[in-house]
């Protein structure tokens, strides 16, 4: 699975400001992996497989690249699908991004075992908001899987310590808070704003 994702995932270094509001020095396309949907597939049946022993009974996916790996998984489930749009985000802050279900999602989920899948978590900015959408909704989230997490700053976060994470694959990455960002201190510029992998 490593060997394909990295095939998909066309990497490019360089200083970048994420969605989260940190910078990071890695940035995938994620765009371009939705391109090859067959190349994807494999993939899919893995993280949808993954998802079995979890009795879910929706997916939800944040908008835009998330969503539609979610659509994915959930039509390989036979699943209810939904999803999460982002209505909120002030560049540059850390967590500033907010996503809600629509309305009508929001009656349809109400009581439901819930999996929220997102192509890619980073520092889990789309995750942690979808998943305070999920929570509003009166569902409730049983597991958060993706296809790659990168790193660890999203283990660290506190709504997403009691929902238990599957992914494909983990590589490692480094994120920083702005004030602590290295690539600034030596004066790499940065590219912003990044509005996916936060």
């Amino acid at each position: 699975m490593d060997d394909t994702l990295r095939e998909l995932l066309a990497a490019r270094d360089g200083h970048f400001l994420l969605e989260s509001g940190h910078h990071g020095h890695l940035l995938l396309d994620l765009d371009a992996m939705l391109w090859r949907p067959a190349a994807l597939e494999p993939l899919v049946l893995a993280l949808s497989d993954s998802l079995t022993a979890y009795n879910v009974e929706a997916v939800v996916g944040p908008l835009v690249g998330g969503a539609l790996l979610a659509y994915r998984v959930a039509e390989r489930l036979a699943l209810p699908f939904a999803y999460a749009e982002r209505v909120a985000y002030a560049p540059g802050q850390l967590y500033s991004a907010r996503y809600r279900l629509p309305q009508a999602f929001s009656a349809l989920i109400s009581g439901r075992r819930v999996a929220i899948v997102d192509d890619v978590i980073n520092a889990g900015s789309a995750v942690c908001s979808t998943a305070a959408a999920v929570r509003a909704s009166g569902a409730e989230p049983v597991v958060i899987a993706a296809l790659l997490q990168l790193g660890e700053t999203a283990l660290r976060q506190q709504s997403l310590a009691s929902v238990p994470l599957t992914t494909l694959a983990s590589w490692p990455n480094t994120l920083w808070e702005p004030q602590e960002c290295r690539l600034c201190t030596v004066g790499v510029p940065l590219e912003q704003p990044i509005l996916s992998c936060g």
